[in-house]
């Protein structure tokens, strides 16, 4: 029955009617189980699943979106010889990860995304990680 209703159900998910809301839950699910940045983050448990999924004793690592390097500091107690390639597209939390001077990482200050583009980006010069930036459209899920 499971299997019979899940492609149904993931189409009008999908849908332009649904997709916002599932998309907003699923953001809100995450946050409650400790999964991404934000309020309550558990870096821990992040850093942890991580480091479970890497097989090689000296990885290269990205840490897209790297805000203030917790996660790149975190993944180097693991991985003490580990490359790690930081990207953050704030000056803010640029300066912050500098100020670390982690071992082994490069700071590359962009944005990433799956399509090359300029969209806007506004940041808070005293705010650290506040920082937002647009794309046009979000991309929907396809089956």
């Amino acid at each position: 029955m499971a299997k019979a209703a899940a492609r149904p159900l993931s189409r009008a998910i999908c849908s332009g009617l649904f997709y916002k809301p599932a998309r907003l839950a699923e953001v809100y699910l995450n946050f409650l189980m400790g999964k991404g940045a934000g309020t309550g983050w558990d870096l821990a448990r992040e850093v942890g699943a991580a480091s479970r999924r890497v097989k090689r004793p000296n990885p290269i690592l990205f840490d897209v979106g790297a805000n203030l390097g917790c996660w790149t500091e975190g993944m180097l107690q693991q991985f003490p010889t580990a490359k790690v390639f930081m990207f953050d597209p704030s000056p803010g939390c640029q300066a912050a990860i500098r100020a670390k001077n982690l071992p082994s990482t490069s700071l590359i200050p962009c944005a990433l995304a799956n399509r090359q583009a300029s969209p806007p980006f506004t940041s808070v010069p005293r705010l650290t990680a506040a920082a937002r930036s647009t794309f046009a459209e979000t991309p929907r899920f396809e089956n």
